[in-house]
Order: structure tokens, then C-alpha cells, then sequence
């Protein structure tokens, strides 16, 4: 799947607040988008002078080539992360990082997966 033209990387495609000082983002990245496994994070920064924040993954879309990120705002840097609007995007996007989870059932294992 091709990165699609109509999207900047990083761009924020839908902004909902879930809570006070919980927000979520639907952020375009299409190559975290496809590579993505349960248990894995991304760091992201607003812009030049924020803060790196490591934010897991909550969900991903590989028809929009999209990530789902909840922050909770409660410092500068998700301040302004919580600033921003859709349309905007964040300076970084980076990952995935981390190790996928391995979810194990009593009579059987198998692992979690977002992309292919």
C-alpha cells in the first residue's frame, strides 16, 4: 500500500476529547501503520522544542494508514500535543518500538497483530 497524497506524515486526521485532559488522535503514518504489533509503542513529538513522549499504540487502520494514540494531558509537551488540530501534525511520529506482546490462551497461543 502506497503512502497516500492527500496526507502529510504525521498528520492528525481526527482529534476527539474521550475525557477531561484525555485526548485521542487519529494519526497518519502509514509505514507504523503497517508494521505495528500489540505491545508496541511510538515517540512522538509536537514540534522543535517539545519533549519526546512514548504514547502505546491503541488501535490501527490500514485502509486510512492511520495510528490511534490517547494522551493524557498533563504536562508542556501534551499540552502542546493538546493544542494542536486536525489537519496539524506532529513533528515526529517514530516507531514501532518495543516488543510485540505474546498472548497466551490455556489451550492455545497465538499473537496479536494490527498489520498483515
Amino acid at each position: 500500500m502506497s503512502p497516500n497524497p492527500e496526507h502529510q506524515p504525521n498528520e492528525i486526521l481526527r482529534k476527539e476529547q474521550l475525557a477531561p485532559a484525555i485526548t485521542l488522535f487519529e494519526v497518519y503514518a502509514p509505514l507504523v501503520a503497517r508494521t505495528i504489533r500489540a505491545g508496541q509503542f511510538v515517540v512522538v513529538r509536537a514540534d522543535d522544542y517539545a519533549e519526546r513522549i512514548p504514547l502505546t499504540v491503541a488501535d490501527c487502520n490500514l485502509e486510512n494508514q492511520s495510528i490511534t494514540l490517547i494522551v493524557q494531558v498533563v504536562g508542556l509537551s501534551t499540552r502542546k500535543m493538546d493544542t494542536l488540530k486536525v489537519g496539524d501534525a506532529f513533528l515526529d511520529v517514530v516507531g514501532p518500538l518495543g516488543q510485540p506482546t505474546e498472548v497466551k490462551k490455556r489451550w492455545s497461543s497465538w499473537k496479536m497483530r494490527c498489520g498483515p
